[in-house]
């Protein structure tokens, strides 16, 4: 088998021989191939005993030692065009590596990929403004990140994974999926913190609907229950000031789909539990955190379970009538057992991510039924 010279080769050749034969100095021919004049006495002493294929790199046509066997290539490669053609070349390492004992390097690997066209592009930050570093928290528990993220996670549905992320370590507390972003939906993440680790110091979010924010200002019931809870509400101005959760959130919109679609689950409780116990629990938790530079945790003790109950609900308020009723949509409602005088002030209302309610005055719980209210015909 004949082998392949290239022009550069060719000119190399030429420049080298020009060299040897006195035309130009060993410095002029270093400074034109752009090596050093060592690498041109080398080059000069193959090319008087080997000629052009002088020339040529020592390890040309030679298998390398690292070189993978075309079995292993064609079987990786089938795999990857049948199960991880959503992964990222990352992904499919880990993958390979963890679920099938296959060790490759990122490059080889990024080769092959290439070759069969199944090439996941990673993402690309837009530029933006310069911006100062903010330093992470010292303790673990002092601050948590959280926000939701609404993503096609399974074909044909769109969910919204509400997280809470620390601060200090990147270590997720909670995490789950739900139908919507609602303001019970992100207590009950707040609730699944205080329940395994405790009372975090501070929570920094948008300004979300659920919040309070611009977009609904009516909706202020996560902001008291972190007054109740001697939690400080921490809004951010920018995607870019919680970035530790939105960047977060970019590693399950790409590792977290593809894992559930080739495990075949397209069902929110068996993803939730997935998401926790494997994709959090042994993966994230474990490799991807860091350690914090205290060792103090920061997370104060949980409060009793009632007191959390009271906590973590949402309110609504209504005036009480000389009948001692009050509205509550298109209903009317009784208080059966009034304290005293309580005529046009108001009750607080209590909905719980339960499902349940109660009524409280001066925070009372009332006993309450629902009037039946004569239905007046329309008049022709």
């Amino acid at each position: 088998m004949g082998v392949f010279v290239s022009k550069r080769e060719i000119f190399k050749y030429e420049q080298i021989e020009g060299f040897i034969l006195r035309k130009y100095t060993r410095k002029e021919v270093s400074l034109l191939l752009d090596v050093s004049e060592r690498t041109i006495t080398r080059m000069a002493g193959r090319v008087r005993n080997k000629g052009l294929l002088g020339i040529k790199h020592g390890n040309t046509s030679k298998r390398p030692k690292n070189k993978q066997s075309e079995l292993l290539e064609s079987h990786v490669k089938s795999m990857i065009e049948k199960h991880y053609f959503d992964r990222n070349i990352t992904h499919i390492q880990e993958t390979l590596r963890d679920g099938h004992g296959i060790n490759l390097s990122y490059s080889t690997l990024r080769r092959w990929c290439h070759e069969i066209n199944v090439v996941k592009k990673r993402r690309r930050s837009k530029k933006e403004n310069d911006r100062k570093k903010r330093p992470r928290m010292a303790s673990e528990g002092y601050l948590l990140q959280m926000d939701g993220s609404p993503h096609c996670y399974v074909p044909g549905e769109e969910w919204v994974l509400i997280a809470a992320i620390d601060d200090a370590t990147s270590k997720i507390a909670a995490a789950e999926f739900y139908e919507s972003e609602t303001t019970l939906n992100c207590m009950d993440i707040l609730e699944q913190v205080i329940k395994v680790y405790g009372v975090p110091w501070g929570v920094y979010v948008d300004r979300a609907g659920w919040l309070g924010g611009s977009k609904r200002a009516n909706f202020g019931d996560f902001r008291e229950a972190c007054d109740i809870l001697g939690i400080e509400l921490i809004f951010a101005n920018s995607p870019q000031a919680k970035g530790r959760i939105e960047r977060w959130f970019q590693v399950p919109q790409d590792r977290l789909v593809a894992e559930l679609r080739t495990l075949g689950i397209t069902d929110m409780e068996k993803a939730n539990e997935y998401l926790k116990n494997e994709f959090i629990g042994e993966y994230w938790n474990k490799t991807k955190t860091i350690k914090a530079k205290s060792s103090e945790v920061k997370y104060r003790p949980a409060p009793d379970k009632n007191v959390l109950r009271e906590a973590l609900c949402q309110r609504a308020h209504r005036k009480i009538n000389y009948d001692n009723t009050f509205k509550w949509k298109t209903n009317y409602y009784q208080i059966l057992n009034p304290p005293g005088n309580i005529t046009n002030q108001r009750v607080e209302l209590r909905f719980y991510k339960d499902g349940e309610s109660a009524v409280f005055f001066a925070n009372r719980k009332l006993d309450v039924k629902l009037f039946e209210e004569t239905i007046r015909k329309k008049a022709n």
